[in-house]
C-alpha cells in the first residue's frame, strides 16, 4: 500500500517544525508561562469578537451582491455567510495565493449560479471596501484619542505602517479593480482564449472576453451607485472594529496598557502581511506564526508574548471558522475543499 504525501503537506510540516525550533530557541518554559496568562473568559470573548468580525465580513459582501442586482431570494444571507466562512476556512488549510477569492468564485457559481464577471466584480468591490474602511477606523480612534488625551499624537512606527498599508494594499486593490474593466485586459483574455483553443481544446471556447469586460464594468457601476454601497462600506468598517477588539482582548491578556489604537495598528500590520504575501500565509501553519511573531516584535512586543499571541489567535480563529463553516459544508456536500477546487478547474 502506497502512502501518498502531497507537496502542500510537506511544506506545512517543514514550516511547523521550523517554527517549533524557533520557539524552543526562545525558551519553551517562558513561552508556556506566557500562554498561561490568558484566561478562559478572554478566550471566549476573543472567539466572540472573531465571530462578529466574520459576520460583518459576510454582511458586507451580501450587501454588495444585492447592490449588484442579485435577487434577494437567490442570495440569502445564510447562503452568502456560509460561502464566506468556507472561503475563509480554505485560506487556513490550502497554501495557495488568493484561495479565498477563488473559493468564493467557485461556491458562488455552484450555489447561486452567478456569472463569473458579476461575481468577480463583487469580490473586487469587497476587497476595496474591506481594505479602505480601515481609514474610517483610524479616524474614529484618533478622534477618541483626542477626546481622552487632548491631542492627536501618532507614533512614527504607526504612521509608517499606515502609509505602507495604503501603498501596498489599498492602491493595488483599486488599481486591479479598474484594470479588469479595461480594453487591455480584454485583449489579454482574448490571447489566453486563443492560446487555449489552439494548444489544448482544439475547438472554440464558449467565452467572450468583450462580454465579460462589459458585464464586469456594468456590475461595478451598479454596485457603486446602489443604495447598498454605503451600508456595505460601513459593514466593512464594523469588521475592522471587531477585528481590533479581538486584538485588544488578546494582547491585553498578556500585557496591560495597550489601547484600542495600538490594537488597531496590530490588526492593520497583521492584515498587511496577509494581503502582500504571494501565497496564503494563513494556510502555511508555522510560517504565518513566525511572520506575525517577528512583526509584533517590530512593534516592541516581547518574543514570548508575540509567540503566544500568534499561536492563540490562529487556533481560536481556525476553530471559529471550522464551527461556522461545518454546517454549510454539509449542506453543499463538500468533503474536501482541495477536491472542490480541482474539479472546478477541470470544468472551467
Amino acid at each position: 500500500m502506497k502512502i501518498k504525501i502531497s507537496a502542500p503537506l510537506i511544506i506545512i510540516s517543514v514550516s511547523l517544525i521550523a517554527y517549533m525550533i524557533y520557539v524552543y530557541s526562545l525558551g519553551i518554559d517562558k513561552v508556556i508561562e506566557t500562554f498561561k496568562m490568558i484566561s478562559l473568559t478572554s478566550l471566549m470573548l476573543l472567539a466572540l469578537s472573531i465571530f462578529v468580525a466574520i459576520f460583518f465580513h459576510g454582511l458586507a459582501w451580501h450587501l454588495i451582491l444585492l447592490g449588484g442586482g442579485v435577487d434577494k431570494q437567490k442570495a440569502r444571507f445564510r447562503e452568502v455567510f456560509g460561502i464566506v466562512s468556507i472561503a475563509l476556512l480554505s485560506g487556513y488549510i490550502i497554501p495557495v495565493g488568493a484561495v479565498t477569492e477563488l473559493m468564493r468564485l467557485v461556491l458562488t457559481n455552484k450555489r447561486l449560479g452567478l456569472e463569473s464577471s458579476k461575481t468577480i466584480s463583487t469580490i473586487m468591490i469587497h476587497r476595496i471596501y474591506v481594505s479602505s474602511s480601515a481609514f474610517l477606523m483610524i479616524f474614529i480612534l484618533l478622534i477618541a484619542r483626542y477626546i481622552v488625551l487632548g491631542k492627536l499624537n501618532i507614533s512614527f512606527t504607526e504612521l509608517v505602517i499606515i502609509i505602507i498599508y495604503t501603498l501596498l494594499v489599498i492602491i493595488p486593490n483599486i488599481g486591479l479593480t479598474g484594470f479588469l474593466g479595461t480594453g487591455l485586459f480584454r485583449k489579454i483574455l482574448g490571447k489566453i482564449k486563443s492560446f487555449l483553443e489552439e494548444k489544448y481544446y482544439k475547438e472554440k471556447i464558449l467565452f467572450d472576453p468583450s462580454y465579460f469586460v462589459y458585464e464586469y464594468k456594468n456590475s461595478i457601476k451598479n454596485i457603486f451607485l446602489s443604495k447598498y454601497s454605503l451600508l456595505s462600506f460601513l459593514a466593512s468598517a464594523g469588521e475592522w472594529l471587531f477585528l481590533t477588539t479581538s486584538m485588544y482582548i488578546l494582547i491585553n491578556s498578556f500585557m496591560y496598557g495597550i489601547g484600542l489604537l495600538n490594537a488597531f495598528i496590530i490588526a492593520l500590520f497583521t492584515q498587511l502581511i496577509y494581503w502582500i504575501m504571494p501565497v496564503s500565509v494563513s494556510g502555511l501553519a508555522g510560517f504565518m506564526e513566525f511572520i506575525i511573531t517577528l512583526a509584533l516584535q517590530v512593534l516592541g512586543i516581547s518574543p514570548y508574548i508575540a509567540v503566544s499571541f500568534a499561536v492563540t489567535y490562529r487556533i481560536v480563529t481556525f476553530l471559529v471558522l471550522l464551527i461556522v463553516s461545518y454546517p454549510m459544508m454539509k449542506i453543499l456536500r463538500i468533503e474536501d475543499l482541495r477536491d472542490l477546487l480541482r474539479s472546478s478547474e477541470k470544468n472551467s
